[in-house]
């Protein structure tokens, strides 16, 4: 009965050998405790501009840290010296084959790349750690990183000293007040120059102070009378303040004297039902007296 041939499928082939790393790397790290094993990395893809550092280690990409955590490890990828990018591997939810993204870091920041992660058995008992590693140890096959004309990758603003936050996607600028753009090309180059277009009539403007114009510098200068004006300024803002016009009394003496004035009108209250119940009690006795002398005319009351 002849043999048969089974061809293995690609990955399952790379777990049998080196790569993603060229075939004469070792994969031990600098305390040669650490060995990276061959069904760890199936496959990598990543992409990176090529900037002058990129560039001065074309050739020269490799793996040059593993951290190992207690729910994972992060894989750093160099160039030379700089890092690139940055893989992150969680251990909870890994199975064999799981593609991980590929984070640029440094002058690779906002590149993208993939990596192809196989069995985590090897490596998942050692000990929490970092292990590094030199070029020649973990040197990556070339096809594995892909150079690209360097391009913007983000945008942000810087208004006064303070920058926005990265902009990404499709950016759009627009023209705002008394602005204006020109678009040229020179030779492969687009240029957008920025112009500032003349007075804008739309804009209202201040042209006098309580009919003070200002001076061949557009400027009024507001000086304080005594020494009780203080004149204070902030952005956009122009405060005066008169310093000998303070309140006599705060919040807490005006409660105060508010609790006082009531407790006053309570007792004034009180006396008011007094003298109407006495002038009361008056009037019925003078009655009684009244009828009493009536009753004996001829009676005289001495006193």
């Amino acid at each position: 009965m002849p043999g048969r041939n089974f061809n293995s499928e690609w990955l399952h082939q790379n777990s049998l050998r080196a790569y993603p790393f060229m075939d004469s790397s070792e994969c031990v790290d600098t305390t040669a405790s650490f060995t990276i094993p061959t069904d760890f990395l199936l496959d990598m893809a990543f992409t990176v501009p090529m900037t002058s550092t990129i560039l001065a280690n074309h050739g020269e990409y490799y793996v040059s840290k593993i951290q190992a955590f207690s729910n994972g490890f992060f894989m750093t990828i160099s160039a030379g010296s700089e890092e690139i990018g940055i893989v992150q591997i969680a251990t909870q939810d890994h199975e064999w084959g799981k593609i991980y993204s590929i984070s640029g870091t440094g002058e690779a920041e906002g590149s993208y790349g993939t990596v192809v992660v196989g069995y985590l058995d090897s490596v998942i008992n050692e000990p929490v750690g970092t292990w590094e590693f030199t070029s020649d140890q973990t040197l990556l096959q070339p096809r594995c990183i892909t150079l690209m004309p360097q391009g913007i990758t983000s945008l942000r603003t810087d208004v006064n000293g303070e920058e926005s936050e990265k902009l990404f996607g499709n950016i759009v600028l627009t023209a705002g007040i008394n602005a204006d753009f020109d678009i040229s090309q020179d030779g492969d180059t687009s240029i957008i120059t920025i112009n500032a277009i003349g007075e804008y009539e739309d804009v209202n403007y201040i042209t006098s102070i309580s009919g003070v114009t200002p001076d061949e510098n557009g400027n009024v200068d507001i000086i304080p009378g005594n020494s009780c004006i203080e004149i204070g300024t902030a952005a956009y803002t122009v405060s005066i303040a008169d310093l000998c016009a303070d309140p006599c009394c705060g919040c807490e003496e005006l409660e105060s004297i508010q609790a006082a004035l009531e407790a006053i009108q309570s007792q004034y209250n009180s006396l008011q039902v007094y003298a109407s119940s006495l002038n009361t009690k008056v009037s019925d006795l003078d009655a009684i007296v009244t009828s009493s002398l009536a009753q004996f005319p001829n009676q005289t009351i001495s006193t």
